[in-house]
């Protein structure tokens, strides 16, 4: 799992339920360890997330899924299944208030 600050660009919402954002990385160190300066992340139809507006900015904690590695669970079967093909799941968003816009990061470490 990783966490990254990140800005809310689009979305789309497909037929089943599954809500794909794109995201801008705000952070440079993180675009480099990224390797681009965008993430497409899903958030599956059951996980319990408030919609994230366009333009948000906050804090992204993402997962990275591997096809045919990991698993997830199957209400229906009653099993652990593998997971058909590679993404970036959503765990968690939180949006960055305007405290955090004046306490930034570098003097919270430096202190």
């Amino acid at each position: 799992m990783r966490t990254v600050r990140v800005q809310r660009l689009e979305y789309s919402l497909d037929s089943s339920g599954y809500l794909t954002y794109v995201f801008k990385l705000l952070d440079e160190n993180e675009i480099k360890d990224v390797g681009s300066n965008y993430l497409m992340v899903v958030q599956r139809p059951n996980w319990n997330q408030p919609f994230i507006e366009q333009g948000c900015c906050g804090y992204l904690k993402y997962k990275e899924i591997e096809a045919g590695v990991d698993t997830w669970y199957n209400a229906e079967t009653g099993k652990h299944e593998f997971y058909l093909y590679d993404d970036l799941e959503l765990e968690k968003f939180i949006q960055q208030t305007k405290e955090l816009d004046e306490f930034t990061v570098e003097r919270f470490y430096k202190n």
